[in-house]
């Protein structure tokens, strides 16, 4: 404990009240005895010992306001604890549904490439069976685009495909800058 909350406790505890009591004690006798002075000399005492008494009123009011503070102190340290330990558990919780969330984009993203993977094969192979049986220039042109569209996307994933395998592996961690660059 230090200083100030043992004497501001001190003074909780009836020390400063006893002191009050003394005060006003010799504020009462310096009356008494100030009676027989001149009636200056009488106005003069009291209003001095009424300055003391006052201070020591003061003093008092302080040092149990500085108890309140204290208090109040350890009410917002116990607080803020308690926030820290509920930021926590939040920020736990957070992260959990962040991994989830993540699993599930992930197997959507997948889901999604593979059927666009399929999409261009296909579109690929009609253009190139609508070639063979047509034979004109204009459809042998859209086989061709079509065939190089497929090649390209099954390229993008294959390095999407190894940046993951890189990444499970720990070869690449987490929060590393990683582009990926398509050969055209």
């Amino acid at each position: 404990m230090d200083d100030v909350s043992s004497r501001s406790n001190g003074w909780a505890n009836g020390a400063g009240q006893k002191a009050i009591l003394v005060a006003l004690g010799v504020v009462v006798a310096l009356g008494v005895l100030g009676a027989s002075f001149a009636h200056e000399t009488s106005v003069q005492i009291l209003g001095f010992c009424s300055l003391v008494t006052v201070a020591l009123l003061g003093m008092l009011q302080q040092r149990g306001n500085a108890a309140k503070a204290e208090q109040q102190m350890d009410r917002v340290e116990t607080r803020a604890v308690t926030t820290a330990a509920k930021v926590s558990e939040v920020s736990d919780v957070l992260a959990t549904k962040t991994a989830a969330t993540d699993d599930k984009l992930h197997k959507i993203y997948t889901l999604v490439n593979h059927s666009m993977s399929v999409v261009l094969k296909d579109r690929a192979s009609d253009r190139e069976l609508i070639a063979t049986l047509r034979g004109t220039d204009e459809d042998k042109e859209a086989a061709k685009v079509a065939r190089e569209a497929s090649n390209i996307h099954e390229a993008k994933q294959a390095e999407v495909d190894a940046v993951k395998a890189a990444a499970s592996t720990g070869v690449i961690k987490s929060g590393d800058n990683v582009t990926i660059t398509s050969k055209e």
